[in-house]
């Protein structure tokens, strides 16, 4: 049976810093689905983290992203032990603060910022020289097991306007 897990402050679930008006009623929604998910045998743990950053966190990839991201990474839910969602409750293509690049804490918003004031972005080379030093750990930090450098360049697309399938020749690895 599957196993969801829920990382979260106490303002996070009273929403105390919700982002947005939608907040409320995202987390209500979230709320009565892990219920309904629960009610048929998926077994729940909501994990609540004290803003003061005591709480060990077991799971690698969260503590990474709370290490990364801070309280803004809150919430996160995994579900098998991978990230579904981080940063809100809402689906995670909704959610600009999610993590993008897991090894060097490049997120949607940053990129969608850099394109947005710059009309493009330098994250992916930024990403490629720092793997070219051998400091990523992608098959670590990366939920998916594999480098992110395929989904940063998706993500500028994105942010530029460009909807249309990843060109073939879009290097998406940074292994060396």
């Amino acid at each position: 049976m599957p196993t969801i897990e829920v990382f979260e402050t106490s303002r996070t679930r009273t929403g105390a810093n919700a982002p947005n008006p939608n907040g409320l009623y995202a987390r209500q929604q979230f709320g009565t689905g892990l219920q309904w998910l629960e009610s048929r045998g998926v077994h729940i743990e909501r994990h609540a983290i004290p803003l003061d950053g005591t709480l060990a966190i077991d799971n690698g990839t969260v503590k990474t992203a709370t290490e990364l991201q801070g309280e803004d990474a809150l919430p996160i839910t995994v579900l098998n032990d991978t990230i579904i969602s981080i940063g809100g409750y809402l689906p995670e293509e909704h959610q600009p603060a999610r993590l993008v690049c897991y090894c060097f804490g490049h997120t949607v918003a940053a990129i969608q910022r850099e394109v947005e004031a710059t009309g493009t972005s330098g994250i992916a080379a930024d990403i490629r020289e720092k793997c070219a030093q051998g400091l990523d750990q992608c098959s670590r930090t990366n939920p998916e097991g594999k480098c992110c450098l395929g989904n940063v360049q998706r993500v500028v697309r994105e942010a530029s306007g460009d909807n249309r399938p990843r060109p073939a020749d879009e290097g998406g690895c940074c292994y060396r």
